[in-house]
């Protein structure tokens, strides 16, 4: 799979409203990228996801995080397996800050049929 394909695969599954964990209210996108623009970590004005992670608050998932996150699991170092280290390697800070970007970025990739969930805390993306 190429990020085009990618793309096109989470541009069409993932609208507002979608949760990723049904029995709480968190993990759901608030925003997607038709509409909102991402306003965390200089993201501005990059299109993308406004995701809630707990009751009061969010993270700003743009464009660009998911294709790297895409691109960089896909490098021979990395055989195709999105986690933690992959993202820590790109985004330090936002890792450190609120670590559930990690979890919430593979959950879309399995949510719109760019990923499988092959352990925990590993994605494998698929071709």
């Amino acid at each position: 799979m190429t990020w085009t394909q990618a793309k096109l695969l989470i541009e069409s599954k993932l609208t507002e409203n979608i949760s990723f964990d049904p029995t709480s209210e968190s993990r759901s996108i608030i925003e997607s990228p038709s509409s909102y623009s991402c306003r965390t970590y200089n993201y501005y004005p990059e299109k993308g996801f406004k995701v809630k992670i707990g009751y009061y608050s969010y993270i700003d998932i743009p464009w660009s995080m998911l294709e790297n996150m895409f691109e960089d699991s896909k490098k021979e170092k990395n055989r195709n397996i999105y986690r933690h280290s992959v993202f820590v390697n790109r985004y330090p800070n936002q890792a450190k800050n609120h670590g559930c970007h990690i979890h919430v970025v593979g959950k879309m990739f399995v949510y719109a049929g760019v990923a499988r969930q092959v352990s925990a805390r590993n994605y494998m993306i698929l071709d």
